[in-house]
């Protein structure tokens, strides 16, 4: 009888570690889907963050091209205002010869 109960005993304290055991199995799993999940959550937010950096970088860069267009339009428009002036003297210079070497 005593040996009876000591395998009954034995028999439930297999079961117990079984379940146990299970437990602690499901409780791994959830724990591991739960850091699977963090892990492509701080992926996608990285991913994120490195798109947005991209944009402000592209916006910074375009703004700087858009600063340097200008100025080189600037820099054109006098070059053409020089030249325009430049060419209005040369005829009046014209003239006047034409007008002295007349007289």
């Amino acid at each position: 009888a005593v040996l009876a109960c000591l395998a009954q005993a034995a028999r439930i304290d297999h079961s117990l570690a079984e379940v146990a055991y299970d437990d602690a199995k499901r409780d791994a799993d959830k724990a591991l889907t739960l850091l699977l999940d963090a892990a492509k959550h701080a992926a996608e937010q990285q991913e994120t963050a490195e798109k947005a950096a991209a944009r402000r970088k592209a916006t910074e860069e375009e703004t700087a091209a858009g600063r340097a267009a200008d100025a080189l339009l600037t820099k054109v428009a006098e070059a053409a205002e020089a030249q325009h002036k430049a060419l209005i003297r040369e005829r009046q210079f014209k003239a006047k010869n034409k007008a002295n070497q007349a007289a």
